[in-house]
């Protein structure tokens, strides 16, 4: 088994970028004393640690489309219209420094312990994102416009963001033994999809409507 001084699988590397000094850089450098370096670990055995996590809540339309209409208009439920904005989300971590850790496991950890966004909310706990989610919107249900006025049409995702600190094996080169260390991180994920449109004459209703009333009606 690798330890987690040498470089990152290219998979992992396409989804949780982690930079940092290279295996060969790292590997001319003078070893801390293992005092310094934290308690004694093995990396067969190690388990990630968390700490320090924080986060923010926030709305992203990753799709949307502005609509006039002239008069009373009934809008059927199944009409869609092509969104004009195409936003990606995603979730993942970014690391300062170059560990081969599994991606997944640490961001989960750090969605659970995060402070500030609601645990009640089914995020992404793995390296995903959006990219086949259709560039269409589709109308929900039948929407009945009675006056001349603009709508937000729109599809989105909650998502969160923060920060943290992770704890990972930095093992001898060959031997697996190693001392614990810990690095910053930044994370990311997202959460439910919320659609609708947003009438410019009303108010907006939910946080996803909120979005995208400020979005196109001034």
């Amino acid at each position: 088994m690798r330890s987690l001084g040498s470089i990152i699988t290219a998979a992992l590397l396409a989804t949780a970028v982690l930079t940092g000094p290279t295996a060969s850089a790292a590997e001319a450098e003078p070893r801390a004393d293992p005092a310094a370096r934290g308690k004694a670990c093995n990396v067969n055995t190690y388990v990630y640690r968390v700490r320090n996590v924080t986060g923010k809540e926030s709305v992203v339309l990753t799709r949307l489309r502005e609509k006039s209409y002239p008069g009373r208009k009934v809008v059927k439920r199944g009409t869609t219209y092509r969104s004009q904005n195409n936003k990606r989300v995603s979730a993942g971590i970014k690391a300062r420094y170059k560990a081969e850790v599994e991606a997944a496991v640490v961001l989960r950890k750090l969605v659970k312990g995060a402070a500030g966004i609601g645990t009640q909310v089914d995020w992404k706990m793995r390296v995903a994102n959006n990219r086949t989610e259709s560039v269409k919107i589709t109308v929900k249900k039948r929407t009945v416009i009675p006056k001349a006025t603009s709508v937000a049409w729109y599809n989105g995702r909650l998502v969160a963001r923060g920060t943290g600190e992770y704890s990972w094996c930095d093992a001898i080169e060959g031997s697996g033994e190693g001392f614990v260390k810990w690095s910053s991180v930044r994370w990311r994920t997202f959460g439910p999809k919320g659609s609708g449109g947003a009438r410019c004459d009303l108010e907006p209703q939910s946080k996803f409507s909120e979005a995208a009333h400020a979005a196109v009606c001034v």
